[in-house]
């Protein structure tokens, strides 16, 4: 699949130079995040060219990836002094990523529902869809 971002675009847009293991897998990384993307805007964005706001939520999916691979990601607090460390319950990045960019995610849907942040909105005699659960009904 061809990439529809640059190594140099999601440096820039995520504000920081990539990794070595993103580097490394680059490709697979920025893959995943287009499936996801075309699976919640029902087309495929990929054969035109990509708006630069369409790149930001792409590089944003790409980070997620990242993240999500990271040994500390479910992390949420460390303590030195008697040792504790906190997790997150329930937290999901990709989520997150969608909810932050559903503005971006509605004007490019292709879908028969609209997408409102932290609402269900029934359209054209459609069932609606609930961003929060997004994540789940796609099974990304």
């Amino acid at each position: 699949m061809a990439t529809a971002i640059t190594k140099e675009d999601v440096s820039a847009l995520i504000g920081r130079p990539l990794s070595s293991m993103e580097i490394k897998y680059f490709d697979l990384y920025s893959d995943i995040a287009q499936e996801m993307l075309k699976n919640v805007l029902c087309y495929d964005f990929t054969t035109e060219k990509i708006p630069s706001d369409l790149k930001i939520v792409l590089a944003s999916l790409f980070k997620s990836i990242s993240d999500n691979n990271a040994i500390d990601s479910n992390i949420s607090s460390k303590r030195v002094e008697d040792f504790s460390i906190q997790y997150k319950n329930d937290y999901n990045a990709f989520k997150d990523v969608f909810k932050k960019f559903s503005l971006i995610i509605a004007r490019y849907s292709r879908c028969d529902v609209a997408i409102e942040h932290g609402k269900t909105i029934i359209v054209n005699n459609s069932n609606g869809l609930n961003l929060d659960d997004v994540y789940d009904s796609y099974c990304i």
